[in-house]
């Protein structure tokens, strides 16, 4: 089970579930509980189940094993329309023959609400998402970010227990997808929705989540929040897959004052044990993000330092990403801010530097076998 961070009654909680496809297993025992006002995101690569996961919660497809309780309430035999669950969904999935206002108060209608009520609603939900005045147009008239705030909106207009976000971004440019992101976040904290949210997006994942469950092969292999699951991912399939990390072959040489001795391309790295103490001799992964490297043009006197080539200067705006080659056979990316005043050099193919790490305390160390693991050398 991976519980919620507070001590509240969870408004969402996952025990168990499975999802099968004949002898497919999509999604594999998922136990997840989810706090009031809480926003997670399940986050995976393709195929990895996390759509079909919130296809089981909203009810378009029934566990195969396990429970989907809601409030207390086990919801496996109740019907989609009647969990009070809000979806949005990446087309959004608006009526283009309803104007706005109509669209917004679909939902309402559904519920028989009263005429002055839902009129007094739909006026409120338009200010909420910041379209007032636009009531009479049509969906077509709108622009993606439009059409995405009215989908909100309709959702949001019945007040819903539980809101569900299937890749509502998907379909806007970076620049405005960036945009909505950080007006959605705001506007569910602000109404205190519990929020589901799916996608492939790691940036989109850890901008706006108050936690990231990751998921590999229908399960949830960690939860946290974003900076725990950059900074401290439990196991080689999660660091390599969320954000850059050159995963470097190592082999320890022992331990010493609670710090590890592990030897990694010729170079010693002491770092601090994070977890069991391994034997000597054996042969480990080690995790180094590129932002925690740096170039220099002279040898440093009090830290270890790798010999290398620059292969490959990139201009990516605020930041240089480099690929430094050490010994010619291993690759190492390294990630540098423009206007830092230590890095203010600007490196260029073919120059030569140390490579030196930034923040030992920041390095991870995996076992070799660790279940997940990709190509470790060439990055």
């Amino acid at each position: 089970m991976t519980p919620s961070p507070t001590n509240a009654r969870p408004d969402l909680r996952l025990v168990d579930v499975s999802r099968r496809y004949g002898p497919v297993t999509a999604v594999d025992r998922v136990s997840l509980d989810v706090a009031p006002g809480e926003f997670v995101t399940l986050l995976g690569p393709s195929g990895c189940g996390k759509t079909t996961l919130l296809k089981c919660i909203a009810g378009f497809l029934p566990p195969s094993e396990g429970q989907v309780v809601l409030r207390d309430e086990v919801m496996n035999d109740v019907l989609p329309h009647l969990r009070n669950i809000g979806i949005v969904f990446q087309h959004y999935a608006l009526f283009p023959h309803m104007t706005v206002a109509d669209n917004v108060a679909f939902g309402l209608r559904m519920r028989k609400r009263a005429r002055t009520a839902i009129a007094g609603r739909v006026q409120e939900m338009l200010r909420l998402v910041r379209l007032p005045g636009f009531a009479d147009r049509y969906p077509h008239q709108l622009s993606g970010g439009q059409q995405q705030r009215v989908a909100l909106a309709r959702v949001l207009a019945v007040e819903p227990v539980l809101l569900l976000l299937d890749e509502p971004f998907g379909a806007l440019d970076k620049k405005l997808r960036v945009e909505m992101q950080l007006e959605v976040k705001q506007l569910v904290a602000l109404l205190g929705m519990t929020t589901i949210f799916v996608t492939h997006d790691q940036e989109e994942a850890m901008r706006m989540s108050d936690r990231v469950a990751i998921m590999h092969a229908g399960r949830i292999v960690q939860c946290a929040a974003p900076e725990v699951i950059y900074d401290r991912p439990c196991d080689l399939f999660v660091a390599d897959f969320i954000g850059s990390s050159n995963l470097l072959d190592g082999r320890i040489r022992g331990t010493s004052a609670g710090r590890l001795r592990v030897e990694v391309a010729g170079v010693p790295l002491e770092v601090p044990c994070h977890a069991s103490v391994r034997p000597a001799g054996e042969d480990v992964v080690v995790m180094v993000r590129p932002e925690n490297l740096a170039l220099s043009e002279t040898w440093p006197s009090d830290r270890p330092a790798w010999a290398g080539v620059v292969s490959l200067a990139l201009h990516t705006g605020p930041v240089m990403e480099y690929e430094v080659v050490v010994g010619e056979t291993w690759r190492l990316r390294v990630s540098r801010p423009r206007m830092q005043v230590e890095s203010a050099r600007v490196w260029a193919k073919g120059d030569r530097v140390a490579v030196t790490v930034v923040d030992l305390k920041a390095v991870r160390i995996f076992h070799g076998d660790t279940a997940g693991a990709t190509s470790v050398r060439s990055l």
